[in-house]
C-alpha cells in the first residue's frame, strides 16, 4: 500500500510518521474525557484527519456479526446456546449505534455537500429506509436466537435459518454499499475542517452515550 489515502480506501488505520496505530491507540483518540472507553466504538486516532475510518472498522465488525449468525444458520438445529445468547445482545447493539453516527451526523452532512439534484440523495434515502428495516431484523433475530438459547423445542428451525440468513445478506448488501460509494463520496467531498467537525461531532455522540450509562463495547482489532 502506497499512500494514507489508498490505506483509507482499504479501511485500514494510515500512516502517520512511519508507523500504523493499533486499534487501543485508535479507540482512545475517540474517548470522550472522563469515559473508560468509547461506548460508541470509536475508533479514530486524533492526529488522523479522516474520521470515516470510525465507520469503516464499524462496518467490519457488523461483517463479523454476519460470520457469526451465519455460522448460528449452518449450526441448526443444534446451535451453540451461550453464542446465540450473546449474539442476540450484540447485533441489536451495535445496529443501533452505528446506525445513529449515519443517520444523525454524516448524511445530513453529507447531503449538504452533495447539493438538492445528485442522485445520490435518494441512495442515502434509500439507506436510512434499510437502517429502519435492519434495526427490525434485529430484533426479530434476537427474539429467535433467544428462543434458541433457552432451547426452544418447538421453534421451526428452518424458519429462523431463513430469517437470519435475509437478515445478514441484506445487510452485507447494504455495508458493501457504503463502503463502495458513500464513504468513497464523502472522502472526496468534505473538507478537512467538515472531517474534523465529522470527528468533534463523533465524540460528543460517544459521550452522550456515556452519559446516558450505556454499556461499552469491546472494539474488534481490524484484520
Amino acid at each position: 500500500m502506497d499512500s494514507p489515502l489508498a490505506a483509507r480506501e482499504e479501511g485500514l488505520p494510515t500512516v502517520i510518521d512511519g508507523e500504523t496505530p493499533d486499534a487501543g491507540v485508535i479507540e482512545a483518540a475517540l474517548r470522550p474525557a472522563g469515559a473508560e472507553r468509547d461506548c460508541c466504538g470509536g475508533c479514530r486516532a486524533a492526529s488522523i484527519i479522516d474520521p470515516l475510518l470510525h465507520l469503516r472498522h464499524a462496518h467490519r465488525e457488523q461483517r463479523d456479526l454476519c460470520e457469526r449468525l451465519e455460522a448460528i444458520a449452518d449450526s441448526l438445529p443444534y446451535p451453540d446456546a451461550a453464542e446465540c445468547r450473546q449474539l442476540a445482545h450484540d447485533v441489536e447493539e451495535a445496529l443501533d449505534r452505528h446506525h445513529r453516527l449515519e443517520d444523525e451526523i454524516l448524511f445530513p452532512l453529507l447531503r449538504r455537500r452533495l447539493g438538492a439534484q445528485s442522485p445520490l440523495q435518494g441512495s442515502i434515502d434509500r439507506l436510512m429506509v434499510e437502517h429502519i428495516e435492519d434495526r427490525d431484523h434485529a430484533a426479530e433475530a434476537a427474539e429467535n436466537l433467544m428462543r434458541l438459547a433457552d432451547g426452544c423445542k418447538r421453534c421451526e428451525v428452518d424458519a429462523i435459518a431463513f430469517q437470519l440468513r435475509g437478515f445478514f445478506e441484506a445487510m452485507q448488501r447494504h455495508l458493501a454499499f457504503e463502503d463502495e460509494v458513500i464513504l468513497p463520496k464523502a472522502e472526496a467531498l468534505l473538507t478537512n475542517e467538515e472531517m474534523a467537525q465529522l470527528l468533534a461531532d463523533f465524540r460528543q455522540a460517544s459521550k452522550r452515550c456515556a452519559d446516558a450509562d450505556m454499556p461499552a463495547r469491546t472494539l474488534r482489532p481490524v484484520g
